[in-house]
């Protein structure tokens, strides 16, 4: 998962990565690039099972490439106490875990197979908020409106876990 072909390229300028998420509905958005290009599109799979999920156990996330094929699937692994979902790769291999550690989803922690840990808070009624990993690494997060973000990674510092799990909280922030 981690070779050039499956991570999204975008521009890096000297502060970092640039990325806006695009949520358009039930579910879906698009990651963009610094020009709106786009990178990756996520969603529910397509299941008649998700008119079923409520707000304590949304849909699975799938994230595609901007040509259709899956990258990664996010899938929850439990509810209670804390929610947790796994990060899995396309040949079935676990890539990670996104962990809610509140129950109003406002802080968020993610672990990565490759090592790399990250802690995301997101406070109510701010436009402003960060995630932080465990060697140093910030994502600044600004929301232009609840549905699109625009989030800036340190440079050398994101990746198709990291994008995915943004992808994810943007998906379940948006949710509510």
């Amino acid at each position: 998962m981690n070779n050039a072909e499956d991570a999204p390229s975008t521009e890096e300028s000297a502060e970092g990565a640039r990325y806006r998420f695009r949520n358009v509905g039930a579910g879906r958005g698009e990651v963009l690039g610094p020009a709106g290009e786009l990178l990756w599109r996520y969603g529910p799979p397509p299941n008649w099972l998700n008119v079923f999920n409520g707000p304590l156990r949304g849909p699975d996330l799938v994230l595609f490439s901007a040509g259709g094929n899956e990258r990664l699937s996010i899938h929850r692994e439990r509810t209670f106490p804390q929610a947790r979902f796994e990060l899995i790769g396309v040949d079935g291999s676990t890539l990670g875990l996104i962990e809610r550690m509140s129950i109003l989803s406002t802080y968020y922690t993610a672990k990565f197979e490759t090592g790399n840990s990250w802690i995301f808070r997101l406070p109510a009624f701010t436009t402003d908020f960060e995630g932080r990993s465990d060697g140093g690494a910030f994502a600044r997060i600004h929301l232009e409106s609840e549905p699109v973000w625009d989030v800036l990674v340190d440079e050398g510092n994101d990746s198709p876990e990291l994008i995915a799990s943004l992808a994810f909280i943007h998906s379940e922030r948006c949710r509510w």
